[in-house]
């Protein structure tokens, strides 16, 4: 039996041998900005409630929180002075403590028997002072911010 002949403009198929290192280069770099990408969309990270160490560390890390919640949960989400941890204060007493509700329901900057707290922050022992002339921060779903 006669082997057939190869015409001499046609190579014959070259075997596979495997992944060369360029090819593994791009597929791992692939894998890795699709799955840093994906991460923080299944939860993974930014969607723990803040470590209120310090005061103003600690207001700011909830002020973050409670706009994080609000977009996230699509609902408007407060944060108020409070001086018993239960109810927002008259005034813009925040070195006493503050609080973070869902605000769904009433007044907003009073917290509801409806609303539901949570986070609750106590006031801070030492001269740390948090001055800001507000009653009340809300977040709106819609990434909006409203203030008295």
């Amino acid at each position: 039996m006669q082997r057939p002949t190869i015409p001499a403009n046609r190579r014959p198929p070259r075997q596979l041998r495997g992944v060369t290192p360029v090819d593994l280069t791009a597929y791992l770099a692939s894998g890795l900005v699709l799955g840093f990408g994906l991460l923080p969309g299944f939860g993974l990270f930014g969607t723990s409630a803040p470590d209120a160490s310090s005061p103003a560390g600690g207001l700011a890390s909830h002020l973050e929180y409670a706009q994080r919640t609000a977009i996230e949960q699509s609902r408007t989400i407060t944060v108020c002075p409070s001086t018993d941890g239960q109810h927002c204060a008259d005034e813009p007493a925040w070195r006493e403590g503050w609080l973070i509700y869902a605000d769904t329901q009433g007044v907003r900057g009073q917290r509801d028997p409806g609303d539901e707290l949570l986070q609750r922050q106590a006031g801070a022992a030492g001269p740390a002072q948090l001055e800001i002339d507000a009653r009340y921060i809300s977040y709106l779903p819609d990434s909006d911010m409203e203030l008295e």
